[in-house]
């Protein structure tokens, strides 16, 4: 049997001072409060039981985490000035340790998007409606395959001059379902052997034509505003990214187990940062895959989280356009979330197994980030209890 690490959210409220950027007890001269001196005479407020718990969250009614600074034109990579620069994220979302459907990304995508044909070969009809109610509306939900995921990969691509590039992506265990600028689907793409899709196009062209128009505020838009340079196909199709999706056997990078007060965990991968969010709480811990230890790092709202994610995503190799557009394009599912779920990231050795990528020429820099958001199910956490004597024979 597999040990588990049990993650607890119990901390936080010990630490909610924490979150308004002050240390716990601390608070400016001339605050209402029972005010004394610390051993070296600064004055130190002691901070009171309502004030702890209105600075716990914030009000209801306040609006999620938005972008703080709207970005405007972003700079290129300062890899490009060594040639062809390519950058990649994608978001996994899981509902109670499986993936999600894809119905939800159909209706949202552009009319434009290229569709492959793969949604519509493994559609069921919809479910008959409840008793009293008319047939359904809506379209038919998606059923994947087993073991594999929908995702939301975008490629960036970048260089100093006109550049012309031939693009391989794979979907090891599964298939592409959709694409922009519209691919050559393949049964066999390079040496993955796996269905895929191929792109002849140029990078930075001298001319495109204008990009399709999408209404505002859809996350098309965040995507366009990352940074990216114009890719035009050969068949004259323009954007500002390569946008693509389909199943692919997913490889996960923690096993949870969400349960009352914390979630228990085993580690799958050598990835080590976990958050594990309450409705707008959240706790990052440190996990070692070898010794099983376990460490929190930091916790905190909303806000905070978006900082850390920001900061991460960066980290990892996104430009700061890019990092943005992944936290505006996901910010429903990261930050708005009512319920329990776990952010991760996922290896980048498992990403290329997952979404193997050939590009002629190879870019002098290749990133790509993976993000799950891990949505399960919350069941009381079992305890030990002892069991009651039998009485004694009168």
């Amino acid at each position: 049997m597999k040990r588990r690490i049990f993650i607890a959210f119990v901390a936080i409220a010990a630490a909610l001072p924490l979150l308004a950027g002050a240390a716990p007890g601390l608070a400016q001269d001339g605050q209402d409060g029972q005010d004394g001196q610390d051993g070296q005479g600064a004055r130190v407020r002691e901070a009171r039981p309502d004030d702890r718990i209105a600075r716990r969250r914030p009000p209801p009614n306040d609006p999620p985490p938005v972008d703080p600074d709207p970005l405007g034109p972003q700079p290129p990579p300062v890899g490009v000035a060594n040639g062809l620069v390519a950058h990649e994220w994608g978001v996994f979302v899981l509902e109670n340790g499986r993936p999600t459907y894809l119905d939800e990304l159909i209706r949202e995508l552009p009319p434009f998007v290229q569709r492959l044909g793969g949604p519509q070969a493994v559609v069921r009809p919809p479910p008959p409606p409840p008793p009293g109610h008319g047939p359904g509306t809506g379209p038919a939900p998606i059923v994947h395959p087993p073991g594999t995921v929908a995702r939301k990969p975008v490629l960036f691509l970048y260089a100093a001059q006109p550049t012309r590039v031939h693009i391989e992506v794979g979907f090891t265990g599964g298939e592409p379902w959709m694409a922009y600028p519209a691919a050559q689907r393949r049964a066999n793409v390079g040496r993955s052997g796996t269905a895929g899709l191929v792109w002849d196009l140029t990078v930075a062209p001298p001319r495109a034509p204008a990009f399709h128009g999408v209404h505002r505020g859809h996350w098309w838009k965040d995507l366009r505003s990352a940074g990216g340079n114009a890719v035009l196909t050969d068949a004259g199709q323009s954007e500002g990214f390569i946008f693509f999706d389909g199943p692919v056997a997913f490889e996960r990078s923690f096993n949870l187990d969400h349960q009352d007060g914390g979630a228990a965990v085993t580690p799958a991968s050598t990835e080590r940062m976990l958050f594990l969010l309450d409705g707008d709480r959240y706790v990052e811990a440190d996990l070692d895959p070898d010794t099983w230890r376990s460490r929190q790092v930091a916790m905190g709202g909303m806000a905070e989280l978006r900082a850390r994610l920001d900061q991460e995503l960066q980290h990892r190799g996104l430009t700061l356009g890019e990092a943005h557009s992944l936290l505006e394009t996901w910010r429903d599912e990261l930050f708005r979330a009512p319920d329990r779920r776990a952010i991760y990231f996922v290896p980048r050795d498992a990403y290329d197994r997952m979404l193997p990528l050939r590009m002629t020429p190879a870019p002098a820099e290749l990133v790509r980030v993976g993000l799950v958001i891990d949505r399960g199910t919350t069941r009381p956490r079992r305890r030990n209890r002892r069991r009651p004597r039998p009485r004694g024979r009168r």
